[in-house]
């Protein structure tokens, strides 16, 4: 298959083409995984006054049964919001992977034999699954992932620069994973 080189905004448009039926799913999912974020912060927070309330004198077993009744219920909580926004999001990542491949399915089936005769089915294969695969883990797992460091790097007492520090640091590594590749297909590097 002859090689083409694509730039990463306009495979960032394509996607997002994609996305855009979605976005109100996508974006309902990752409000649901920001806010089980928050519940993962605030247990530490009060397992903290658990032990800081050791050696006071209103300290009682009731307070700690409290605490760990409080602490159950954020993790009951967490699990089923968690089910749901990988339900969220998962589900639309499986849905735009079978639109794509379907798309590309019709496509294909309108080429000329000449084509066929010119490209590798290997390729194609490779086209149909593992990129097709990557797409899927881009608008799934990836997306989660993002959306997890940037809300646990603002979470802290550096807050917002230490979030922006990470968003940075992503772009520029995107942007070295493009250079990269156009570097690696001129033969510059190996």
């Amino acid at each position: 298959m002859p090689k083409q080189s694509i730039s990463t905004g306009s495979a960032l448009r394509f996607l997002l083409s994609y996305m855009k039926k979605f976005r109100v799913s996508i974006a309902a999912g990752i409000v649901l995984l920001m806010i089980v974020d928050t519940f993962q912060l605030v247990i530490p927070r009060i397992v903290k006054r658990i032990i800081d309330t050791l050696g006071e004198q209103h300290f009682s077993q009731e307070l700690v049964m409290r605490y760990a009744l409080a602490i159950a219920g954020l993790a009951a909580a967490m699990t089923l919001i968690r089910f749901f926004y990988r339900l969220l999001i998962f589900l639309p990542s499986r849905k735009i992977e079978t639109a794509i491949r379907d798309d590309l399915f019709t496509h294909l089936t309108r080429l000329s034999f000449s084509f066929f005769n010119a490209v590798k089915t290997g390729d194609l294969l490779a086209l149909f699954t593992n990129d097709l695969n990557a797409v899927r883990m881009a608008t799934g797992m990836a997306l989660i992932g993002m959306t997890v460091s940037i809300r646990t790097s603002g979470a802290g007492a550096e807050g917002p620069p230490l979030a922006l520090l990470v968003v940075m640091l992503a772009l520029s590594a995107a942007a070295l994973g493009g250079m990269l590749r156009r570097l690696r297909r001129a033969g510059a590097v190996s």
